[in-house]
């Protein structure tokens, strides 16, 4: 069974491809969603009683999952210094790994739903392509790293550096929608990730009475497709995968604004040289016309948090910040949320009301609305593709802890009052255009994204 998150992708790939008005699109994928957590909490409610059930069992059934794992691990340590046939690629013994040690069996299977009903006709279809021939990756790891403590561990440093090397990466290849499948999981090549991990903690006030610390950690991975096994690289509308370059590489074409005199939507048509520089660009109101560029990635550059811890005279005050630098998200939900008249009637957001184009000479950011508009203007290009940039308020608590001659007059140890509000703020870049982009998936892919909630708890801790 695919995890929660790679069911969530799939059905958000499939509705987007129904001929479906955005909010009727919207409507049913949260249904779907709905119905999906759903079967999820039962699901976790009935391993939990299985376990509950194990537990309270002999020792075989309370033993029989380490048993299996043990018993596995043996024949693979066994088979790395011998020839055993039971090892061989075309043996069932890894369908038996992947289910014993809770793999994705399923991964290289063609699957087939029942009980789809079309015109009132009980029927099947095909839910995910197999390929048999997909393997295990292979990873190869180094890692070096270095811990210091200054002053009397005043000031603590940790660096990591580490560079690691994918063999048989496994990536989803697009397929021909004629297939009636959008990807199929593909062993595709090698990809590098090498990079560097860093903390910095120090504390500046070290007293009986005030102590403060702060503590700032960072990390930046440049990921890199060494390989691929296929002879063209893969491409979609919005992405490539090619040998040199991040495998969240976004290759679109570029929007180029909205004509001031008619309010029509226009692209760029970039001319290069024989060696790819170029050399001249044009505006063009063709959306086919345009030439598709390489325009930044999902990837970020840099990320990490910051955190800071203060106790004074019985206050306590922390709060903890996480940010994110150099990624871009592609904003795939405002191709239909912002759509100016392709599908008809509906409603629109603020921002495409306030910022559409309404008379000759209007710098607008939106086109001119078209019943049934066949411009392409809601077609994808970096027109949806925003900074993702962000610095997110994680979370801040105020508390205060009675004197303990107080509180032990009434006979307790000690009593603390707090409030504590955890996603209180997302300071994003100014062409954002969404809740969260820290809640994006590493692909940079926006969808209908819940937003964060925002918590706030007010507790009191007691002390006997």
């Amino acid at each position: 069974m695919k995890p929660i998150s790679g069911i969530v992708n799939s059905i958000s790939e499939l509705i987007g491809q129904l001929t479906l008005p955005a909010r009727e699109k919207k409507e049913l994928e949260i249904g779907l969603l709905k119905l999906i957590q759903e079967l999820e909490r039962e699901l976790t409610q009935a391993k939990a009683v299985t376990v509950q059930e194990e537990v309270r069992g002999n020792w075989l059934q309370r033993s029989w999952r380490p048993l299996v794992m043990l018993t596995f691990a043996s024949v693979i340590l066994i088979g790395t210094f011998t020839s055993l046939p039971i090892l061989a690629e075309t043996s069932r013994f890894w369908d038996l790994l992947e289910i014993g040690l809770g793999g994705s069996w399923y991964a290289s299977r063609g699957l087939y739903g029942f009980g789809y009903n079309y015109n009132s006709q009980p029927g099947s279809y095909r839910q995910q392509a197999g390929n048999p021939d997909l393997k295990w990756e292979q990873t190869a790891k180094f890692n070096v790293g270095v811990d210091l403590a200054l002053w009397e561990r005043r000031v603590n440093v940790e660096f990591d550096y580490y560079r690691h090397l994918t063999k048989d990466m496994v990536f989803n290849v697009p397929l021909s929608l004629t297939s009636g499948m959008s990807s199929i999981p593909t062993n595709v090549g090698e990809l590098e990730n090498k990079g560097f991990e860093f903390s910095v903690g120090v504390t500046p006030v070290r007293t009986d009475k005030v102590d403060w610390t702060l503590t700032f950690v960072g990390s930046a991975n440049k990921n890199e497709i060494k390989k691929l096994s296929t002879d063209l690289p893969i491409e979609s509308s919005i992405t490539i995968v090619e040998p040199g370059r991040d495998i969240y590489t976004w290759k679109m074409k570029e929007w180029a604004g909205v004509d001031p005199d008619t309010g029509s939507p226009m692209w760029w048509i970039v001319n290069r040289d024989k060696n790819g520089k170029e050399i001249s660009r044009e505006k063009t109101t063709n959306y086919n016309k345009a030439t598709k560029e390489y325009v930044g990635k999902a990837s970020p550059k840099f990320q990490g948090g910051l955190t800071s811890s203060l106790n004074l005279y019985g206050f306590d005050f922390s709060f903890q910040l996480n940010y994110s630098l150099g990624s871009k998200i592609f904003g795939d939900n405002l191709r239909y949320d912002e759509q100016t008249g392709a599908a008809g009637v509906q409603n629109t957001t603020r921002y495409v009301y306030e910022n559409r184009w309404q008379k000759p000479g209007d710098e607008a950011l939106v086109p001119r609305f078209v019943f049934g508009d066949k411009s392409g203007a809601n077609s994808a290009s970096t027109r949806y593709l925003m900074k993702g940039d962000y610095l997110k308020i994680r979370n801040i608590t105020l508390g205060y802890t009675l004197p303990k001659d107080l509180v032990q007059r009434i006979h307790l140890n000690n009593v603390r009052i707090y409030v504590s509000s955890d996603n209180l703020h997302t300071f994003v870049a100014k062409d954002f255009r969404g809740f969260d982009p820290s809640g994006i998936a590493p692909n940079g892919v926006q969808w209908w994204n819940y937003p964060t909630p925002r918590n706030v708890m007010f507790g009191l801790n007691i002390g006997f």
